[in-house]
């Protein structure tokens, strides 16, 4: 390993500067994260969607702006992950589309299908004007719904229209709290999907706290019960002054298409403050049943605790408090944080604030008495590394489950932040960061000491330029991509494990590649994801010749990890497939996860327990192959890569401080005799049939139904537990 350079002590001044820095720079993280959290997302379709298999991806909290052109085409769009039971809203909205020729106002008609094709329910005109709505419609599986969106007045032609939608489940139902009749007196919206009944001399109010140019959108099943009976309701939005500023069609007559539904909106907020939603009855001795959902920017409104805090802003969603007091900074409320001066944890759990529950050496008990558990694990499961915000920090998680360990196992050593790129050089026992495109910094896991790798660009001229990623072979060189190489076209560049160029592994002759997002080693095969031209290329390591694309999908590829079962998994901000995309070595797309919390997809990596740890629109989740949210392990920073580290000499995917061989590939770790030293280096393993000398054993606990081996059996395994305990606690 090339000598590092040993960082200088900083002054007291110097500290501050940097303190204040960081603080400057962590506060405007945290809002790009806030701003990012709740923004709605409005994507468009992808032609040709005319069909459940070339349908456009539409996930929960997006909507879509489009057209039905030419005259007689249809739209297609995926929702995908819903649950059996599930409830669908969605709404049409052809307002936007102007009239045609001979003043034909636009129309619409919506379609709601099962994974089989068979429409579950369907609208024509149930929305203001001519747009259709769906409400409540009911989910017969688990699985993927599709829209289908038409133009049922052909020839005409539907210039333009928006689609808006929500699937919740109908567990989340909360009924309204009378009386509620008055704006003074509005339900606060307290769940996801809100029930109530109403009729002509009962007025339901409910509120709906939004910010300065949010979008509120209301969508009503009038019909829960699903009976045909004539549904008469209408749904207003009102601003706080009680001003109307958008209504539903009222609808006097029964639905044809068994589904009577309502859409109000879109109606966009002027200032920051509480909008009213507005349903009531409109035939005096007809009492209606409803449900409906409120959608600010596309996601489901709800505000739990009614304390004017939409959840997903408020850090304490469970109890009212408006003051949003945060003294650690982890996105939960010292309000209902038990461990408010810790980043860690908000809950003390077996170890208290400030040490992670954590099992280091997998004997089912927790190891509080460890006093560096990630650096416990680094040396032997191994440990996954994030980028933690822009001050410079690499925190640190369980590469078993995602559990979070450490927010500050490497603390302020990247320039860039959480925009630069890690990798793991396990020979070397360091870690390699991208900074800024055109420079390496290189920090030793033994001393943590950090010094340059490399330089993109020095006095021999431009080696690499405008980098995106890393990669480090088996031999310690060091693979980078130049954005673009001397021939115009991006290149990757090849390193020693000193950092001194060595050539061009993929010039720039290569067939033309846009711009290199990733790179990924797989045996002999280096793959190449082009985020310019949506693909995935595959050169031969040895050669760099171009192999071809690795299947035929086209989506806005990122980052790239390797599965344990051999498949390759690829994480996709944009397109048909954003999220993450899991593919067979030859290429087919084998599973699709993308949860509706999450955006921005950028890296992922398979953890041991099967499931994905990923970097998102919120730090590092993990989801699983569902495509559920399980958890946020840690939504204080902003994380982009991930790197996966571990001490492991072999590289047998065992530890050095848990492998009974650590000089000697043996991933099975086989040792017949039981004596802790591993078949492949034991002096004396026992011949094959020995009793393993077994014979020996004490016989004074000996009795009914045990035997000497059993003994000897239990008390090896005693003896091996406890030294491998041992040496793991630290």
């Amino acid at each position: 390993m090339a000598p590092s350079r040993k960082k200088q002590p900083e002054t007291p001044r110097f500290q501050l500067a940097r303190f204040i820095q960081d603080a400057v720079i962590l506060a405007a993280a945290l809002q790009a994260f806030l701003a990012a959290s709740v923004l709605g997302s409005e994507v468009g379709e992808l032609e040709p969607n005319d069909s459940i298999q070339a349908a456009s991806l539409l996930r929960n909290r997006e909507s879509v702006r489009a057209e039905i052109s030419p005259a007689g085409e249809l739209d297609t769009y995926r929702v995908p992950h819903c649950q059996a039971g599930d409830l669908i809203f969605a709404w049409v909205d052809s307002r936007v589309s102007p009239p045609d020729a001979d003043g034909n106002k636009p129309d619409s008609l919506l379609q709601v299908l099962n994974s089989d094709g068979r429409v579950l329910e369907s609208d024509d005109n149930d929305g203001p004007k001519l747009g259709s709505v769906v409400a409540g419609a009911e989910t017969d599986a688990p699985g993927d719904v599709f829209y289908r969106v038409m133009d049922p007045s052909i020839p005409h032609v539907l210039d333009a229209y928006e689609l808006h939608h929500a699937v919740v489940s109908p567990a989340d139902a909360v009924s309204e709290t009378e009386p509620n009749d008055t704006i003074d007196q509005a339900d606060f919206i307290t769940s996801r999907l809100t029930t109530g009944t109403t009729h002509r001399a009962e007025f339901d109010f409910y509120r709906v706290d939004v910010r300065a140019g949010e979008r509120l959108v209301v969508l009503l099943d009038a019909d829960p019960e699903r009976n045909g009976l004539v549904t008469p309701i209408i749904v207003t939005i009102f601003s706080a002054d009680g001003t109307p500023l958008a209504s539903g069609d009222a609808l006097s007559v029964a639905n044809p298409d068994t589904n009577s539904a309502h859409a109000a909106g879109t109606v966009v907020a002027e200032t920051d403050g509480p909008l009213f939603i507005l349903v009531r009855g409109i035939v005096d001795d007809h009492e209606t049943t409803y449900r409906f959902v409120a959608l600010v920017n596309d996601r489901v409104f709800s505000d739990t605790d009614a304390d004017g805090i939409e959840d997903i802003r408020d850090n304490c969603p469970f109890r009212a408090g408006a003051d949003q007091t945060d003294r650690d900074g982890d996105r939960t409320g010292d309000l209902c944080d038990l461990c408010p001066d810790s980043p860690l944890k908000s809950e003390p759990g077996e170890c208290g604030c400030d040490k992670p529950d954590v099992d280091i050496d997998g004997d089912g008990r927790i190891d509080c008495d460890s006093e560096n558990p990630a650096r416990a694990l680094l040396e032997r499961s191994g440990i996954l590394l994030a980028t933690g915000d822009l001050s410079g920090t690499v925190a640190a998680y369980d590469a078993r489950d995602g559990r979070f360990l450490d927010p500050l196992f490497i603390e302020g050593r990247l320039v860039g932040g959480h925009g630069a790129f890690l990798t793991f050089d396990g020979a070397r026992r360091r870690v390699l960061s991208l900074i800024g495109g055109n420079r390496i910094l290189q920090i030793s896991l033994d001393t943590l000491e950090s010094g340059e790798f490399a330089l993109g660009i020095n006095a021999g001229g431009a080696n690499f330029i405008n980098a995106s990623c890393l990669a480090v072979l088996p031999d310690g060189h060091v693979l980078v991509p130049s954005n673009p190489g001397p021939g115009g076209t991006p290149e990757i560049v090849e390193l020693d494990a000193e950092g001194g160029f060595v050539g061009r592994r993929i010039p720039s002759v290569a067939p033309a590649i846009s711009a290199i997002a990733n790179i990924l080693v797989r045996g002999d095969e280096i793959l190449v994801s082009d985020s310019g031209l949506n693909a995935v290329h595959r050169f031969d390591l040895r050669t760099g010749a171009h192999l071809g694309p690795l299947g035929q999908i086209q989506n806005h590829f990122i980052g790239m990890a390797g599965a344990s079962n051999g498949n390759i998994l690829i994480a996709s901000t944009a397109g048909s497939h954003r999220g993450i995309m899991e593919l067979v070595p030859g290429g087919d797309l084998v599973g699709h996860y993308t949860p509706a919390d999450l955006s921005f997809f950028r890296a992922v990596f398979e953890l041991a327990n099967g499931r994905l740890a990923v970097t998102a629109s919120r730090g590092v989740s993990v989801i699983d192959r569902d495509g559920l949210l399980i958890s946020d392990e840690n939504r204080r920073f902003l994380s982009s890569y991930l790197a996966f580290a571990q001490f492991d000499r072999d590289a047998d995917g065992i530890g050095d401080a848990a492998d009974n061989a650590p000089e000697v590939f043996n991933p099975d770790q086989a040792d017949d005799d039981g004596d802790g030293i591993a078949n492949a280096v034991d002096p004396k393993p026992p011949d094959a049939g020995q009793s393993l000398g077994l014979q020996s054993a004490p016989c004074g606990v000996c009795g009914p139904g045990v035997t000497p081996a059993m003994v000897m059996g239990v008390a090896g395994m005693w003896t091996l537990g406890r030294r491998r305990r041992g040496d793991a606690r630290r």
